[in-house]
């Protein structure tokens, strides 16, 4: 407990006791009831969220964005790029920082502030991008109540394995027991039984989601007409249909490693293609540090040029410019390449990463990562692994 936190609980204890993730509760200022409920957490998801809508012609929608304090800018964006036409209202829920991390506190203020939620909207129907960790807290409440649960696949992590040595992994038993007597230990475990589940290859969804309806849904065939800023990306940089397309992805490690393996990857890509660029696009998470390091080192690089902006939608960019290779390490949008646009080729460049990066002899947990998204996209054999 840092200083700041002593002086309140000896001064004001009644207000340190409220302000308390074990008491605090947030206020869900919804008056209306909605038949239907979207939990997102990002641009990408709103997005598909309101393809969805279309898709569904669904008209009594409420979105709950739900953020940390940790990055403003996200729910910011988010609201500057509802359409209103399509979406009757949103809230702003805030979770706690680093809501993944299993803490007893975090999961009961969160378990608190899901009920409530659920308990004002009164929804009919909840559309889920995610199903692991709080998630599974409020997918509890809804099946308490009788509330259709719908999962919209959000990227390769929706076509995961689950694997029980991943539930338990970095997670102390004797917190699950505690848990499990404050009824928040659902957040220790997947949910794998919605009633619905929609994504790009529904036959290979019903091999996690066995008891699930999985159905077809590929979000970019009801594309959204909000997102103005990507015909002014591609008219900025000039994108064009010779262009190579590399999209970022967060690991842990260091932005300088990270950054000299990936331009040495990028450079040798241009030696085997001649007369094209590559366009880096970053992740709106990445770090500042990524972004700044990048710009420096491609300050004179005519060849290689990094995208400034990072809050648009990649995929709508690839469907319009359908450019001659999408490159990345695990992204989703290597899976969905041939939908957005056929003639595009969909490149990896994991193995040749990994045999860079392993020669550093540390970041060993990212490795292992890596190679586990490696493994689901490997599921898809259209994605190259040499050009």
């Amino acid at each position: 407990m840092n200083l700041k936190k002593i002086k309140k609980l000896i001064f004001h204890p009644i207000l340190f006791i409220k302000d308390a993730l074990w008491f605090k509760n947030e206020n869900i200022n919804i008056s209306d009831n909605y038949d239907t409920l979207f939990i997102i957490s990002h641009l990408g998801q709103l997005q598909k969220a309101e393809m969805f809508i279309k898709y569904k012609k669904n008209s009594n929608c409420i979105i709950v964005i739900l953020y940390t304090k940790k990055n403003l800018e996200i729910p910011n964006s988010i609201i500057k790029n509802l359409d209103n036409n399509l979406v009757k209202d949103y809230f702003l829920l805030l979770l706690p920082n680093y809501p993944n991390n299993l803490k007893l506190k975090s999961l009961v203020y969160m378990n608190r502030n899901y009920k409530n939620l659920i308990a004002k909207v009164k929804p009919k129907e909840i559309i889920l991008f995610s199903f692991e960790n709080h998630y599974s807290l409020l997918i509890n409440f809804t099946r308490e109540k009788y509330i259709k649960t719908i999962l919209i696949e959000e990227g390769t992590a929706t076509y995961k394995t689950p694997e029980k040595s991943e539930y338990y992994l970095e997670k102390s038993y004797l917190k699950y027991i505690f848990a499990k007597f404050l009824k928040i230990h659902y957040a220790f475990s997947w949910t794998i039984d919605f009633d619905e589940v929609y994504g790009t290859y529904p036959d290979v969804l019903s091999q996690t989601f066995k008891r699930s309806k999985c159905y077809y849904f590929f979000p970019y065939e009801f594309e959204t007409d909000n997102l103005g800023l990507v015909d002014d990306i591609i008219d900025k940089y000039k994108i064009t249909n010779n262009d190579f397309i590399y999209i970022n992805q967060r690991y842990a490690i260091d932005y300088r490693d990270f950054s000299n393996i990936l331009i040495k990857i990028l450079f040798l890509l241009l030696k085997k293609n001649k007369n094209t660029k590559i366009f880096i696009k970053l992740h709106p998470k990445d770090s500042v540090n990524l972004k700044k390091y990048l710009e420096l080192t491609l300050y004179n690089s005519n060849d290689i040029i990094l995208i400034k902006e990072s809050e648009f939608a990649i995929e709508s960019v690839i469907k319009k410019v359908k450019p001659k290779v999408v490159i990345g390490l695990t992204s989703s949008v290597l899976v969905y390449v041939r939908k957005i646009s056929p003639t595009t080729i969909p490149y990896s460049i994991t193995p040749l990463f990994l045999s860079y990066l392993k020669k550093k002899n540390k970041y060993y947990d990212a490795i292992y990562l890596i190679n586990n998204h490696f493994n689901i996209i490997k599921k898809f054999k259209f994605i190259k692994e040499s050009i």
